[in-house]
């Protein structure tokens, strides 16, 4: 599977997989949308929370700079000083009823989260930042 974005004809971003039940997260920046940090001196800490008891993938981070993980039981992300949206893309591996939940988190405060208690469940979450 292929996922482009478009913006008059010309591609702004791709990605693929070839995996079994696999999940495709494409993201970029349009109008609005800022590419430079906007921090002035002081650090910025986002976490991508997964809640989950069996064995999962994803992949999380920012617009062009998303980072593929495979793993089990919870876990914790952190992006330091992103610039504007933060996504993640969580699956699990298993056809089990159990909650997949994913949190995206800002200083505590929780920001967005989702989740799936369907078989090989998908969960997508963004955030703006």
């Amino acid at each position: 599977m292929k996922v482009e974005i478009l913006k008059d004809g010309t591609v702004l971003n791709t990605r693929s997989t070839t995996a079994a039940y696999g999940v495709v997260a494409v993201a970029a920046m349009l109008n609005g949308g800022s590419t430079s940090s906007t921090n002035s001196g002081s650090s910025k800490t986002v976490l991508i929370k997964v809640y989950y008891e069996g064995q999962w993938s994803g992949a999380y981070g920012e617009a062009g700079a998303m980072q593929s993980v495979d793993g089990a039981g919870s876990q914790t992300y952190t992006l330091t000083n992103p610039n504007y949206i933060v996504s993640s893309t969580f699956q699990k591996k298993d056809n089990s009823a159990s909650e997949l939940r994913v949190e995206i988190s800002e200083d505590g405060n929780v920001l967005k989260s989702g989740s799936t208690t369907a078989a090989y469940g998908v969960v997508l979450v963004s955030a703006t930042v």
